[in-house]
């Protein structure tokens, strides 16, 4: 997938340069720090209770950095970005995993509480991104210092990433004298375990399709400021989860119709004509998804898909990135 985008992005530069003058393109190294977390959810088909959420995990992504570039193509008023971007592998923060076993059983209204709870230290592994955005660019005017510029555009988004959670501890709730569980953080009916080695691994890829808009605001040189803002119409993701310790593995397969958002603004500091410095900062939120669950053994060679429960997933993250855009040609 990664070499049909690449051969796709070179040979419309190639396309447009032999066709038009009117042809600008600009090359941006940037450097990334992100901030925000990765979520995974189990829900049951049928509950007898409000909340149907039977399983929640939560993978940080704490100060994760980031390296790619930016390339820009701009043909008279239309204009082609891609983007891409590799994480650096390393710790990052804990993940938690928190289940409602008691949402499975009749006549336990009162004892919605959550009963499992474990930490473990948390690993990126991988994670890739890659994004392209078709648009035009549609001049406003200029207002007092300032020319104003509105780029509508629809865009797609590829995400590909991956952790695994190491160690830590689990709090878990005993079955009480009525057969429920009682909550994790119940001292006197709870067991304890230390968990050693690699615990859960989990991977996600995502596929998000965008609409939006970016105002550009130039003043007088050397500034420039532009925002932005997407909502996405369709997007998919597809998880596997694996539990290493007890040899199963969960497949998820989850859409969602606008579902995803996305909004940043950036600073421009016009060193020359050619040569400028980008800061961009930049927020992402996925709402909670929902779809089908398959299930596993590690050793078996097909899922079965869940007749009893679904799949889930979210994330949201903050990024403040860096650029050094340099204008080709």
């Amino acid at each position: 997938m990664k070499k049909f985008f690449f051969a796709l992005l070179f040979a419309f530069v190639g396309a447009v340069c032999g066709f038009s003058d009117e042809f600008s393109l600009s090359v941006e190294p940037v450097f990334a720090v992100r901030n925000g977390q990765v979520d995974e959810y189990v829900f049951l088909k049928e509950c007898d209770y409000d909340d149907d959420k039977l399983s929640e995990l939560n993978w940080d992504l704490q100060n994760e950095f980031l390296y790619g570039a930016k390339i820009d193509a701009n043909l008279k008023r239309f204009f082609v970005n891609t983007q891409f971007s590799l994480g650096i592998p390393r710790k990052s923060g804990t993940m938690i995993d928190s289940d409602w076993m008691n949402v499975q059983l009749k006549n336990a209204s009162d004892y919605q509480y959550k009963t499992n709870y474990s930490v473990s230290d948390n690993y990126l592994e991988s994670d890739f991104d890659f994004s392209v955005k078709l648009g035009a660019d549609i001049p406003l005017g200029t207002f007092g210092i300032t020319t104003i510029d509105v780029k509508p555009f629809v865009g797609f988004d590829y995400n590909s990433i991956s952790f695994i959670a190491k160690n830590g501890t689990a709090w878990y709730g005993n079955t009480n004298s009525k057969g429920f569980y009682s909550p994790y953080d119940d001292e006197s009916n709870r067991s304890v375990y230390n968990l050693d080695g690699d615990v859960i691994s989990y991977e996600r890829k995502t596929y998000i399709f965008w609409l939006g808009f970016e105002t550009e605001f130039d003043f007088p040189n050397p500034l420039s400021v532009s925002t932005g803002f997407q909502v996405s119409p369709y997007l998919y993701a597809e998880s596997i989860d694996t539990h290493l310790l007890t040899k199963r593995m969960y497949g998820d397969k989850t859409p969602g119709f606008f579902s995803a958002f996305k909004w940043h603004i950036a600073e421009s500091f016009k060193f020359s004509s050619r040569f400028s410095l980008v800061a961009d900062f930049s927020w992402l939120y996925v709402r909670v998804l929902r779809g089908d669950d398959y299930i596993k053994t590690i050793s078996a060679t097909a899922y079965t898909k869940s007749t009893d429960a679904d799949g889930g997933a979210g994330e949201h993250y903050f990024d403040f990135s860096l650029g050094f855009c340099v204008r080709v040609f």
